[in-house]
């Protein structure tokens, strides 16, 4: 399963990291936009900011909050 959302200049991609490597989905991205610059950020303790959301993960679901 991978989700991705765009908002402005942001990008938030949800994705399975035992299906898909970060590094090379990060590859990928930068071959689309030469000139931008990207950022990986991994979750960290099941949580993730995106702009003013933080996403948390609960077994199989998200939990969205500000």
């Amino acid at each position: 399963m991978c989700y991705y959302k765009i908002y402005v200049v942001d990008i938030l991609i949800i994705f399975n990291s035992d299906r898909i490597n970060e590094e090379r989905l990060l590859l990928a991205i930068k071959k689309l936009g030469e000139k931008q610059t990207f950022k990986l950020t991994l979750e960290n303790n099941n949580k993730i900011n995106f702009i003013e959301l933080t996403i948390s993960r609960r077994e199989k679901k998200l939990k969205l909050g500000v």
